[in-house]
């Protein structure tokens, strides 16, 4: 398998969103399992200058990198979701009948303004919905930007579970397998996630999609390709 170029962080006016909480938290459950850095890079099939680089917060990989990464490491989208303040930072008090905030367990709403998010490198954006980790369901808003797409057109990918996706703005291509479709706002797409896709934006325009994705993980987390939401 070729070594696969993710884009810089210098990469310019679309340049993405650098965290480097992903990196070392990506690093973290490499070392933990005792892969080296050209290990990791042959079974996810980059070169192992863009392992270090993704660890170090330099680059940002794409979807497609990504999910193979988090396959090979055998841990869940969820740990890797960045937030603004420490984990151990101490949790706003209610007051004054102020709302509880989404970090607060007491809380089961998350606030717009405090999703915790993701932005790659091929021009998606996660933003997950949902309170909590939850590893046997993902529930994600994400966005398309105009030329966004979660693989080449030439690498589909795949995973276990089940996905169910809902067009809130904009236009959204699902190829699946042989097929390709075009959605439209306000239609929705169900499918066997084993079964290989891509997304990607139509029309040069930004899309915005609500995701749910039920057990992900349910196939053999070391074997097989992970796919891109």
């Amino acid at each position: 398998m070729a070594a696969e170029a993710e884009k810089p962080a210098d990469a310019g006016p679309d340049q993405v969103i650098v965290t480097p909480e992903i990196g070392e938290r990506l690093r973290a459950a490499r070392t933990a399992r005792g892969i080296g850095v050209r290990a990791l890079s042959r079974l996810v099939g980059v070169s192992g200058s863009t392992i270090s680089q993704i660890e170090l917060g330099n680059v940002m990989p794409s979807v497609a990198t990504l999910y193979r990464l988090v396959s090979v490491l055998q841990i869940s989208m969820d740990d890797l979701f960045a937030v603004d303040a420490p984990a151990d930072a101490a949790v706003p008090a209610v007051a004054n009948g102020d709302r509880p905030r989404a970090e607060s367990p007491e809380s089961p709403v998350v606030r717009h303004d405090e999703r915790r998010s993701i932005k790659l490198a091929s021009g998606v954006r996660w933003e997950r919905l949902s309170n909590a980790a939850d590893h046997g369901v993902e529930f994600i808003w994400s966005r398309y930007d105009a030329k966004g797409e979660s693989c080449p057109a030439d690498a589909l990918i795949r995973h276990g579970g089940k996905e169910f996706g809902y067009v809130q703005s904009g236009r959204l291509g699902v190829t699946l397998g042989f097929e390709t479709y075009e959605l439209e706002t306000g239609d929705s797409i169900s499918f066997d996630s084993t079964e290989p896709h891509r997304f990607f934006a139509l029309d040069g325009k930004p899309a915005d999609v609500l995701w749910v994705v039920i057990d992900r993980h349910g196939d053999d987390r070391g074997g097989g390709a992970p796919a891109a939401g």
